[in-house]
This record gives C-alpha cells, sequence and structure tokens, in this order.
C-alpha cells in the first residue's frame, strides 16, 4: 500500500511524506523507488489502486480495499494532518474516499 501511494505521489511529496515516517518505515517506503517513475498518472480509480496493491503482494491473495484503508487510517492518525491534506491534494477524486474524512475536511476546517 505505501508502495502504491509512493509511486501515485510527485517526487517531493514521496519526500515530505517519507520524512514523517518512523526509519524502519521509511526504509520500506523507498525500497524499490524509481523517482524517473513518478508519479503514475495511470492508477486514477479505487479499482485501479486495488488491482495495483494485489499485484503487489502476489502470490499472496489478499483484499486489498480493507488494508489500503487501514493504512492510509494509520497514515493519517499518526502523521502531521496537514501533510496528509497535501497528499490527499495530488491523488484523484476517486481514491480521496479511501481516507478518512477527518483528513479529508482539514483543510476545510483550519481555514
Amino acid at each position: 500500500v505505501l508502495h502504491q501511494l509512493r509511486d501515485r505521489l510527485t517526487i517531493e511529496e514521496a519526500v515530505q511524506l517519507a520524512a514523517q515516517l518512523p526509519l524502519i518505515l521509511r526504509g520500506t517506503f523507498y525500497k524499490g523507488w524509481q523517482p524517473s517513475k513518478v508519479p503514475d498518472k495511470a492508477v486514477r480509480s479505487q479499482q485501479d489502486f486495488f488491482d495495483a496493491v494485489t499485484m503487489r503482494l502476489l502470490p499472496k491473495r489478499l483484499p486489498p480495499e480493507p488494508m489500503v484503508k487501514s493504512v492510509f487510517a494509520i497514515l493519517a492518525h499518526h502523521l502531521d494532518p496537514g501533510e496528509i491534506s497535501d497528499v490527499i491534494g495530488q491523488l484523484p477524486p476517486q481514491l480521496r474516499g479511501l481516507w478518512p474524512l477527518t483528513v479529508r475536511t482539514f483543510k476545510e476546517r483550519v481555514r
């Protein structure tokens, strides 16, 4: 899930997000990253995102939706809400709904 999210962000936003992760997760986040191939604009819908997560997990077959929502909820809980709001702003509208409502509406509430 982290890799798929990372590859959907610009280099600058991915680096800003990674800077807030604990060291061990930061290493996982960067593992195999190819900055010259991001952001991946081909993934536009929730189903595209779920399919990409599923492909990264093969040969394991786990339901991607609960994993994606759980990872996003954990990130939203532990990281700066402004940073998460910036991340969400880079995603297509179809993917924004996977994040908890509180971080999706953060910028509107702080204005």
